[in-house]
């Protein structure tokens, strides 16, 4: 009588040659992904500018910046119904999500920061993921978004408190 199976050393051959394919897809794998998660919040980031240059065209009593100074446009001015939640699955954090339009010499230059709260708990279970501040310009051109993760605590006071050459707008706050 014949034996029906496989033998310890083909089993062994096969376990290896699956070994080898999982070193190389997986690592692949979570560049993709990770590659797709950049691209969500690009795109996120040009929805919040196209937002904030709207809501500063139809606004009148939203103040403008003058020749020479900046004002920030955080994500509760605008009407950010289609950025309640970013790639990760998480809401987007309204005080590290914001614009900024600096009129350099009458020309309105928009940038925009985009970041996602993780929230497990109180104090060191935040973690804060997102696009640290990129201009439409380099967003619209495809140029590498800088993608950030912060591990951590995370500040509580609004990022542009501690930047006196930032204004908030202020009707965003009436």
């Amino acid at each position: 009588m014949k034996n029906k199976g496989f033998t310890l050393i083909e089993l062994l051959a096969v376990l290896a040659i699956l070994g080898v394919i999982m070193l190389i897809a997986v690592p692949s794998i979570q560049s993709i992904i990770l590659k797709n998660k950049q691209n969500s919040y690009a795109e996120d980031a040009k929805q919040l500018i196209a937002e904030a240059e709207y809501k500063l065209r139809v606004d009148t009593s939203m103040n403008k910046p003058t020749s020479g100074s900046k004002i920030v446009i955080p994500l509760s001015c605008v009407n950010g119904s289609e950025l309640s939640k970013g790639p990760e699955g998480y809401a987007y954090d309204p005080d590290y999500t914001y614009v900024v339009v600096d009129n350099i010499g009458g020309t309105l230059k928009y940038s925009a920061q985009i970041a996602e709260r993780k929230t497990k708990g109180e104090g060191s279970d935040q973690r804060l993921m997102g696009l640290s501040l990129i201009s439409k310009e380099n967003l619209n051109k495809g140029e590498g978004p800088n993608f950030y993760t912060n591990d951590g605590a995370a500040s509580k006071e609004h990022p542009m408190k501690s930047k006196g050459a930032y204004l908030l707008a202020s009707s965003c706050f009436n």
